[in-house]
């Protein structure tokens, strides 16, 4: 006890990463899952530290072999982050989940000095704690690739933190600045903290308000420049069949959207990776239960903010209002549509807003110290029920069929988790049981190349030749997908159409300079007379 009140943030550090090790630390060599190819093992511009400039002027996935990563997003420093790992350890994925639990850690902690600005130690400690166990944080934790959000939310918390300590107005302009900054290279959702640290200053330092918006203002701006002078603009993924929806069918999948969230607050157990659908019908299940869930929310929290108003923690509240309602902004897909109809990575900041405002609810109602003990002891309770989940979640990761398998029974109709429990069986050698779940794909998404390319691998060893040439063209036909161009260059020379194989050639080639498969088919073809 002695130590706590001496060193109580060191303390609670400690206290932080033990805890978080004794859940987590059994999935440190959890394998490469989903993107985490694509973006890493995969990804030749991140193998060589010389290509670093096209982390800077690029997306983020593997180019298959074309001059530039492709994509609709830029993440930057996720991609620096990632080339310094591989070009010092390899394809060990201790080295890139390490830092992933270290800064998750390190952000609970950033929470936890953010709470002490209105809450007492032991409820600002329970913030951080619930923080760094909530299921919904879990994706964030185990997924290699969810870095992206991490870093946001560390240099997000970061900004907050300064704007309430700095006092030097340019100080603050700088160290916002850079934030701000290294935040939008990390993920575009960390433009919501450019609002978001503007309005904690409004509500509590407006001598500093001017400061703030200029270094907001500025670092906007200058992303927004620096987005189109590398004619990075597309927001639309043509593959995803959320959004070949039309604007009318997204908002008819809103409530389901809403409705998933706020179960996953409270009732954090059927977490989910990915989704692509589309709600098309006015059903009870899909529609008008969700409608009912998402007003319910929107009345417990007017009722909340009646309480709130008549306490000291007034402007908490709407603070954290204002936090839940820019993320909701920005991944209700009223704006633009995201990479998916939700995912549980997404939630990672809003949890940070559903914890807070949890814990200083129940200070607040908290008439004496026997209660604030006994509500203490319960959120403990909660704590270790996280902790258990997250267990549970962590061995669905061990297994990229275990992932997917679940996944799929959560998304029955979900083109990318068929296609994924597919790839899994095809690579372990039972191509013939892969080939239903390809098909399921293309059925539940048309728009898909990737499930049209692999149905035509599992074709291709059957040796129906002409069905998995016909499948590898309206693959790469869809959206130049480089593995379908180089199974159908091969398939032609393995078939003797040398002519076409050539002129196939010629045009993969040009859009894919650098793939070693290409290149070395061409070098073969040269060797071969006309």
């Amino acid at each position: 006890m002695a130590f706590i009140k001496k060193y109580p943030r060191l303390f609670t550090f400690i206290f932080y990463a033990l805890a978080f090790s004794l859940v987590y630390g059994w999935f440190l060599q959890n394998p490469f899952i989903m993107d985490d190819e694509i973006h890493i093992v995969d990804n030749r511009h991140i193998h060589d530290l010389s290509e670093w400039p096209s982390y800077f002027t690029s997306s983020s996935m593997d180019s298959g072999g074309a001059e530039k990563m492709q994509g609709i997003y830029y993440k930057p420093l996720l991609m620096t982050h990632f080339a310094l790992i591989w070009n010092f350890f390899g394809a060990d994925t201790v080295a890139y989940r390490l830092p992933n639990y270290i800064l998750h850690t390190v952000n609970a902690f950033l929470v936890f000095n953010f709470s002490l600005l209105f809450l007492p130690f032991a409820f600002s400690f329970m913030v951080g704690a619930l923080f760094l166990l909530h299921p919904i944080n879990a994706e964030a934790v185990l997924y290699i690739c969810d870095m992206q959000d991490i870093l946001y939310l560390f240099f997000g918390l970061s900004s907050l933190v300064l704007a309430s300590q700095i006092q030097s107005k340019l100080w603050l302009f700088l160290a916002l600045s850079l934030t701000f900054w290294l935040g939008l290279l990390s993920k575009e959702t960390a433009a919501l903290f450019l609002f978001i640290t503007a309005f904690y200053i409004w509500q509590n330092r407006r001598e500093q308000l001017v400061s703030v918006l200029a270094a907001a203002s500025w670092v906007g701006v200058g992303y927004l420049i620096l987005r189109f002078s590398i004619n990075l603009t597309s927001t639309k993924s043509h593959h995803l069949l959320f959004h070949q929806a039309s604007y009318l069918e997204r908002l008819q999948t809103l409530p389901l959207i809403w409705a998933h969230y706020i179960e996953l607050l409270f009732f954090p157990w059927r977490l989910s990776l990915t989704a692509d659908f589309v709600v098309t019908t006015f059903g009870f299940v899909e529609f008008w239960f969700p409608i009912v869930v998402g007003l319910g929310f929107l009345i417990l929290l007017y009722r909340l903010k009646i309480y709130f108003d008549k306490t000291e923690f007034r402007k908490w509240f709407h603070f954290f209002l204002f936090v839940l309602f820019c993320w909701f902004g920005l991944h209700s897909h009223i704006l633009v549509p995201l990479d998916g109809v939700y995912t549980d990575r997404w939630l990672y900041m809003t949890g940070w807003f559903f914890v807070s405002v949890l814990v200083f609810g129940l200070y607040t109602a908290a008439r004496n110290e026997a209660t604030k003990k006994n509500i203490l002891f319960c959120l403990s309770l909660l704590l270790v029920a996280y902790g258990v989940r997250d267990y549970v979640r962590g061995l669905d990761w061990s297994s990229a069929l275990r992932l997917y398998s679940r996944e799929l029974e959560l998304h029955p109709q979900d083109a990318v988790m068929s296609n994924n429990v597919g790839v899994i069986l095809f690579r372990q050698g039972e191509p013939l049981k892969a080939k239903s779940y390809f098909i399921k794909a293309t059925e539940f998404n048309p728009y898909w190349n990737v499930a049209w390319n692999n149905w035509g691998a599992t074709e291709e060893y059957e040796k129906n030749y002409e069905k998995a040439l016909e499948l590898y063209k309206k693959s790469f036909s869809a959206g130049n997908y480089s593995l379908a161009v180089e199974n159908y260059a091969k398939l032609l020379c393995r078939t003797n159409q040398i002519q076409a194989c050539r002129e196939h050639e010629s045009w993969a080639v040009q859009h894919f300079p650098y793939n070693p498969t290409l290149l070395m088919l061409q070098s073969e073809l040269q060797k071969i007379k006309p």
